[in-house]
């Protein structure tokens, strides 16, 4: 060997390099002429198509042998990046265990492709492609639907691929296999069923083989989609899945007290295990909700954690580096002897050589440069142990008090007595305390599982103490308890609460300000990923932003609807969540909260709409407007309003009508059906021409039609409050052109005064208070919200010949104030009115914010505002 070639660097190494060598001396002079080239993996795949199983050892072993030859050189020698030697070795593998199992099949079944869809799953950084030099490889044999007969075979068949690869011939072998990842083990059988994997992992699974099989892939044969669609389930909850860090915690002390040597660079604090691990239990905790998250291998899985931001770009960065820096390590570690090693070496003399071969001037440049390495990921990986990554520090250290208490601890006692809940500040404390005893007694409570029943009564106890704080204390307290009992049986929302307690003081924060809010939570607990982020109060509102959401939402689910129709869900109860955030804290005034709801309507109808078109695969000229109306159309959403809406086609689309009708229906459906997740909103499409009689879908013309033909008045009013919000834009176009002319159209006033009064005592007659007596309902009372929008109305018909700016879907404030500023109305009369009504209306929100169904004051509240609306009413209604 000449020592003056770059190549002797490696073999002076390398003492698995030099045996290679001596052995195949016209391999070594091939692979040193042809240094800078990659294994020749597609010839290599075309032999094996050939190769029966009385030669596939032979073969394999030789392969592997120049594969081996190539990594050592390209590496040392090259410096070649780290995921193009890991991706040739987790190739190579593939390939092996494809060619011996179809060298083996044909020999035992009499053909290349084994039956009942015989495939081998890789697990572990075989399944990530990331595997290393002298690594094992974790397989499990999987099949599908097998008989008796084929069951014996199959087993014959997974014996002999492992022995073809696992078993040393001449000093050689091909990979080290394990297949003890398979449900019970050794115990198991060889090669399980798909039915025998589901059943084993809703019984049976455990914390650490959803690590396992988070990374799984088949590596050979049929059987990848049927596999994915059982551990998909098993690995991500569709939940925020805090159990995993409790589960993650109580692995890592085990593995810790087994191996805990420094000089492993593997198993080590610091080291590769960890970083591994704490980027597979961030990917465990959100990626049910996040298929983003869902990368097997480790750097991948960083960068995405990054762009949802559960992680910075800087320290993914950093993170990767240390990780490319762990792994080559391990790589030239076991370079030496082809020895599955990651200890580093305590020779000084092995020490020192190794770090020359890394590149390092010394062993001691080597050493320091991994204690800065694994001090950061040490860091890292505690961070995700205790739950707070991406905390503050105050949230970090109780967290970190709350899981240092010993094993053996007494269970907490989260029962409290009327005079200290007294001397904390609680109104009605016996009554608070009676509360209590009665959550911590429930038939729902008894029945937890000892752990989650310990979870409960610590939030129970910390919900009572931090509610003491707020203003009311006695309802929040209430509030949460009943928050924490409908959530007590998913004990990951109760590992969330533990392990991220800063959720729980929003909660209980939420409760105080919000009775309807936290309602709201309760129905939808997924929403609690939102009280992680203090973040989201200062985040910008940006409706371009909503609809590219949405739509990313869509093409990740590709055709599955059943996720999409969630991800509507999820999508618009998030940013809904994010807006009462924003509203309680008094960062939005109700009229701007109007404005966002509406336009989230918007957007998600948009979004909707564009996604079923073009999955029903229409011509261009098949197109389809959405016009709102009501609440929607004038952009006086509140959280829980209907949308009210119609749908328009143009002329020239009638031909497509049945397919577009289908569309419709599709969006209604799409919207409206009650899921696991919920409802996105109620629809009411009985504005349409001919109500609920009419077709669902109309022209423009036949809209137009009935609008100037048809039409009874309280539609014309109703076509006050509507506009184009999604969908075809040029048909958008036309109806506000139909609407414009509409109203324009010259009215009898005294036909039109007579309609509007009727309609009005329609309306409230259909809304009786019985308590007039005693209160005032603010929408449907006389002086109400309802007569306000009634004489505005009317004001638009009336003078919208006349009038041009009356014509606007400027709200009902706006107009108000412009018909006094036009002298429709006084001035004053007008502006009276329109400041009266936002006052109704923020009463009306908050009282609704409370949980109240119908929002009514008593009869000495509101009368200024009552007398403005009713004089407003009378002077627009007079003869």
């Amino acid at each position: 060997m000449d020592q003056t070639q770059p190549s002797a660097i490696a073999f002076n190494y390398s003492r698995y390099a030099q045996r290679v060598a001596r052995r195949d001396a016209s391999l070594y002079e091939r692979v040193v002429a042809s240094i800078d080239e990659r294994p020749p993996l597609p010839a290599w795949r075309r032999e094996l198509a050939t190769t029966d199983a009385s030669t596939i050892d032979d073969i394999l072993r030789r392969m592997r042998r120049e594969l081996m030859l190539r990594t050592v050189l390209r590496d040392l020698v090259k410096a070649a990046p780290l995921d193009e030697l890991v991706t040739d070795l987790s190739d190579f593998a593939d390939l092996a265990l494809t060619g011996a199992t179809a060298a083996h099949s044909q020999t035992i079944f009499g053909s290349v492709q084994p039956p009942c869809g015989f495939s081998t799953v890789a697990m572990g950084k075989l399944g990530a492609q990331e595997l290393n030099a002298s690594s094992d490889i974790d397989i499990v044999f999987i099949c599908d639907e097998p008989d008796a007969d084929a069951m014996d075979s199959l087993n014959l068949l997974a014996r002999r691929v492992t022995r073809s690869l696992n078993q040393e011939i001449d000093g050689e072998f091909v990979f080290r296999v394990d297949t003890r990842l398979r449900p019970y083990g050794d115990a198991g059988p060889m090669v399980p069923s798909l039915d025998f994997l589901e059943q084993y992992f809703v019984a049976q699974g455990r914390m650490w083989e959803r690590l396992a099989w988070l990374k799984a892939r088949v590596a050979c044969g049929t059987l990848g989609p049927a596999l994915a669609a059982l551990t998909t389930p098993f690995v991500f909850r569709r939940y925020l899945d805090f159990d995993a860090v409790a589960g993650m915690r109580e692995l890592h002390a085990q593995l810790r007290a087994e191996k805990n040597d420094a000089n492993n660079i593997k198993l080590g604090r610091g080291g590769i295990r960890e970083l591994e691990f704490g980027a597979q239990l961030r990917q465990l905790v959100r990626g049910g909700r996040d298929p983003a998250l869902r990368a097997k291998p480790t750097v991948p899985a960083l960068n995405a954690l990054a762009r949802a931001g559960n992680i910075t770009a800087t320290q993914a960065e950093t993170l990767a580096q240390h990780y490319a820096l762990l792994r080559r390590i391990e790589h030239v570690l076991q370079y030496r002897d082809d020895q599955q090693t990651q200890m580093l070496p305590r020779d000084a003399a092995e020490r020192n050589e190794l770090a020359l071969a890394l590149g390092f001037g010394s062993a001691a440049a080597l050493d320091s440069r991994l204690e800065r390495t694994r001090s950061d990921v040490a860091a890292f990986f505690d961070g995700t142990l205790t739950g707070a990554f991406g905390v503050s520090d105050d949230t970090a250290a109780r967290i970190a008090a709350s899981t240092a208490a010993p094993a053996s601890a007494p269970p907490t006692e989260a029962r409290v007595d009327a005079a200290t809940l007294a001397t904390a500040g609680y109104a009605d404390a016996e009554g608070t305390a009676a509360y209590i005893s009665t959550t911590l007694d429930s038939t729902r409570v008894r029945a937890l599982p000892a752990a989650s029943g310990e979870r409960f009564r610590r939030l129970v106890q910390a919900t009572f103490t931090y509610a003491a704080r707020t203003p009311l204390p006695d309802a929040a307290c209430k509030r949460t308890l009943d928050l924490l009992l409908a959530v007590a049986s998913r004990s990951s929302y109760l590992a969330l609460m533990i392990e991220r307690p800063q959720v729980l003081d929003r909660v209980i924060d939420l409760a105080a300000a919000s009775d309807w809010a936290l309602r709201y939570v309760t129905r939808h607990p997924l929403l609690l990923d939102e009280l992680m982020d203090g973040r989201t109060l200062a985040t910008a509102i940006d409706y371009q932003a909503w609809r590219r959401d949405l739509a990313a939402r869509f093409n990740a689910a590709g055709d599955d609807a059943e996720r999409a129709i969630d991800d509507i869900r999820h999508f618009q109860q998030n940013e809904t969540f994010r807006l009462l955030l924003k509203d309680i804290a008094g960062l939005l005034p109700l009229e701007i909260l109007s404005d966002h709801l509406s336009a989230l309507a918007d957007a998600v109808v948009e979004v909707t709409l564009a996604h079923l078109l073009r999955a029903a695969k229409l011509p261009d000229s098949a197109r389809l407007a959405v016009i709102a109306y009501g609440r929607w159309g004038g952009k006086e959403l509140g959280y829980a309003s209907d949308l009210d809406l119609i749908f328009l086609m143009p002329d020239d689309a009638v031909e497509h009508r049945d397919q577009l009708t289908r569309v419709a229906q599709r969006l209604q459906s799409w919207l409206t059906t009650m899921t696991a997740a919920g409802r996105a909103y109620d629809i009411d499409v009985r504005l349409r021409p001919d109500g609920a009689a009419g077709l669902l879908l109309s022209t423009v013309s036949a809209f137009a039609e009935y609008q100037r033909d048809k039409a009874w008045t309280w539609e014309h009013q109703a076509l006050t409050r509507a506009r184009f919000a999604a969908g075809d834009a040029a048909t958008g176009a036309e109806f506000e052109r139909i609407r414009n002319e509409i109203i324009a159209r010259p009215r009898d006033w005294s036909k039109l005064r007579t309609d509007v009064i009727e309609m009005r005592a329609r309306v409230a007659e259909g809304h009786p208070n019985r308590k007039s007596g005693e209160l005032f309902d603010l929408k449907h009372d006389n002086g109400g919200l309802v007569d306000m929008e009634f004489a505005v109305q009317a004001l638009v018909l009336r003078y919208g010949a006349v009038q041009p700016t009356m014509r606007a879907d400027h709200g009902n404030i706006a107009l108000a104030i412009r018909a006094g500023e036009l002298g429709l109305v006084t001035a004053e009369a007008g502006l009276a009115a329109a400041n009266a009504y936002r006052t109704l209306r923020s009463r009306q929100h908050a009282i609704r914010l409370q949980g109240a169904e119908r929002a009514a004051v008593p009869l000495t509240e509101l009368a200024d505002e009552r007398s403005a609306i009713r004089s407003f009413y009378d002077a627009v209604m007079a003869p």
